[in-house]
């Protein structure tokens, strides 16, 4: 949770990308391939990428409920489809 101690954004959503500060990774829409929850927020919000990576984005070091958080990465996500923004994974 160092992000939070540097007063950095632990999420940060945009039309081109995430980035996920408590792992700081920056990663592009476009490479995103299929994002998966668990139904009872259990398990980590799952992104898995075009490369075959996956990125497990953790409610417990971001604040907010995990119903929500994953709603919002979904409808960015969705709104990207109709864009061709994106480079890679950082």
């Amino acid at each position: 949770m160092v992000p939070l101690f540097k007063r950095k954004s632990a999420l940060e959503l945009d039309n081109e990308k995430l980035f996920y500060g408590a792992k700081n990774k920056k990663i592009y829409w476009v490479d995103i391939k299929q994002i998966k929850s668990s139904p009872y927020g259990i398990f980590p919000i799952k992104l898995i990428l075009n490369n075959g990576k996956k990125v497990g984005i953790y409610q417990s070091e971001i604040r907010g409920e995990e119903k929500e958080i994953y709603e919002d990465i979904l409808a960015y996500f969705n709104q990207s489809k109709s864009n061709n923004l994106g480079n890679t994974i950082t």
